[in-house]
């Protein structure tokens, strides 16, 4: 396990991410796991690498100046040793900020229990759980063309993940 430059643990490393969206690519039932994925991989890749340096003042705020952003750290560390140079022995100095471009996540909204199938359909062609009108208890079963195998479906809902990890304590 690693963890990422903002101190969240990441379970799965690059290239274990990677493996799981081929993988699952493959499968071809797997439509929203794969992009929800692939947003996680190009959220880490823009997240590592700064796109832009700043400046933030003593107090913590960022400073706005002529010379307040660059592309290249050594333009701003040469700014901010410069502003330091008038900074009272003893008092909080300026510092180079690292920026992060990261693309914007789209919110999901996962329902809250079960869809009546006579309000919504699914989307996705995928596996979801299902309930019938007699009420013979809960399957699991595909969507494919706008249809569920069995007709006499009431509500449906989707899979929900598996733990990140399973053990055996009670």
């Amino acid at each position: 396990m690693t963890t990422n430059r903002m101190g969240l643990e990441q379970t799965l490393s690059d290239e274990q991410l990677e493996e799981l969206i081929t993988e699952l690519e493959l499968c071809g039932i797997y439509g929203r796991q794969v992009r929800a994925l692939a947003e996680l991989q190009e959220f880490r890749k823009a997240s590592k690498k700064p796109f832009m340096f700043g400046i933030i003042d003593p107090d913590g705020e960022p400073h706005m100046d002529e010379c307040c952003v660059s592309t290249k750290i050594n333009g701003v560390e040469d700014w901010v040793a410069m502003l330091n140079d008038d900074v009272e022995v003893g008092e909080p100095l300026y510092k180079v900020m690292p920026l992060y471009a990261a693309p914007q996540l789209q919110a999901v909204k996962v329902p809250d229990g079960w869809i009546k199938c006579s309000e919504k359909m699914p989307e996705e062609e995928e596996q979801y759980y299902l309930t019938y009108s007699d009420g013979d208890g809960v399957c699991r079963s595909y969507f494919f063309d706008g249809y569920f195998a069995d007709q006499h479906i009431t509500h449906w809902m989707p899979l929900v993940l598996p733990p990140a990890s399973v053990t055996n304590e009670p």
